[in-house]
């Protein structure tokens, strides 16, 4: 089944268990953590948000100490062995959470609970900011190899998730052009893809601030891909002027970029908007219909903006304003330009 799929039909039934598996909640989790680690003390557990599989996790209190554990017996055995694998990779790198437990058989995993900084608004704009963000790019790119999985490549994930959506019969979303969209882009940097140890999911709240560094959490899409894409998402969620992202991306190949890599960037943007679109429409087959009546904002807007992403109708709104982004850009002579530019090289 296409990994992809799979991952969307598992969202459905992560919460199913079957016989002989235990019942997970907030009691047994504060149990697993107290005996994995041989705590004397008392120890409490709250459900978090998980992952989009939906995979069990929870903060786990022991003291003042804080944990997460995650339970992964919802994946298949080998599934088990790659993330705790590269979980433990990050761990070591230092650029994801640290590691205290993993048990493969029992599908559970005790790591460090990393606590968000708030970022104000005024150094969301700091030179500082974006040369963390590029540091953290390089420690993950430039560690030991992921396992390679051909499905995880965004230029394959997009289009099976477009294919899910149309078979929900997801008619008013222009995804037969974003598809077209995926295809050219494609096409074009191919010849230039490389191969190197990606996140492939570095949206907002996978990118945890710690006031001197920014860590990483959640591995599941983590593979072997080309690092643009990684860039694009973390420059799609923090750089709201083009200097920000001229700072990223200068910092992250340690001198000024060339032509050929601005023009990269801004392909593999488009895909970073189009990646994210996409997966929030999954999230609301129920509100899609909606979509053509929908009077929506800028992209420039949405900076402006404060919306609450849990709602349904916010996410199709955000969805929405990413589309309408990248179709016309794709109408833009940058993008003519650009395209050119990768068919050169």
């Amino acid at each position: 089944m296409n990994y992809w799929i799979k991952r969307l039909a598992t969202a459905f039934l992560s919460t199913l268990c079957s016989c002989g598996t235990p019942h997970i909640d907030k009691k047994y989790a504060a149990k697993v953590v107290k005996d994995a680690l041989s705590l004397s003390c008392d120890v409490t557990a709250q459900k978090l948000s998980g992952g989009f599989t939906g995979a069990p996790l929870f903060k786990v209190t022991a003291d003042t100490k804080h944990y997460v554990v995650r339970f992964l017996m919802h994946k298949t055995k080998k599934e088990r062995e790659r993330e705790i694998a590269i979980l433990q990779i990050a761990s070591k790198g230092d650029y994801g959470p640290h590691v205290y437990f993993a048990d493969v058989n029992r599908g559970v995993v005790i790591m460090e609970f990393l606590q968000q900084q708030p970022i104000e608004q005024q150094a969301r704009q700091a030179d500082s900011l974006h040369r963390l963000l590029a540091q953290l790019l390089q420690k993950i790119h430039q560690g030991p190899a992921f396992e390679a999985i051909e499905e995880r490549n965004v230029f394959n994930a997009i289009p099976a998730i477009i294919q899910n959506l149309q078979q929900h019969g997801s008619c008013n979303v222009p995804l037969k052009k974003l598809q077209d969209i995926v295809t050219i882009i494609h096409q074009a940097v191919a010849p230039s893809l490389i191969s190197v140890p990606c996140h492939n999911d570095l949206h907002p709240s996978n990118l945890i601030f710690l006031v001197n560094c920014f860590k990483a959490i959640d591995y599941e899409r983590a593979a072997q891909a080309d690092p643009y894409f990684d860039i694009a998402m973390v420059a799609y969620a923090y750089c709201e002027k083009p200097e920000n992202e001229r700072i990223l991306l200068s910092t992250y190949l340690g001198r000024q970029p060339t032509e050929i890599e601005i023009a990269k960037l801004y392909l593999f943007k488009q895909i970073a908007w189009m990646y994210c679109a996409v997966c929030f429409l999954t999230m609301i087959p129920d509100h899609l219909a909606n979509y053509d009546a929908l009077k929506v904002s800028t992209y420039a807007d949405l900076w402006q903006e404060r919306i609450d992403l849990e709602k349904p109708e916010h996410k199709l709104k955000f969805a929405k304003v990413l589309i309408n982004h990248v179709i016309a850009n794709v109408a833009s002579q940058g993008f003519a330009n650009a395209i050119e530019l990768l068919h050169r090289k």
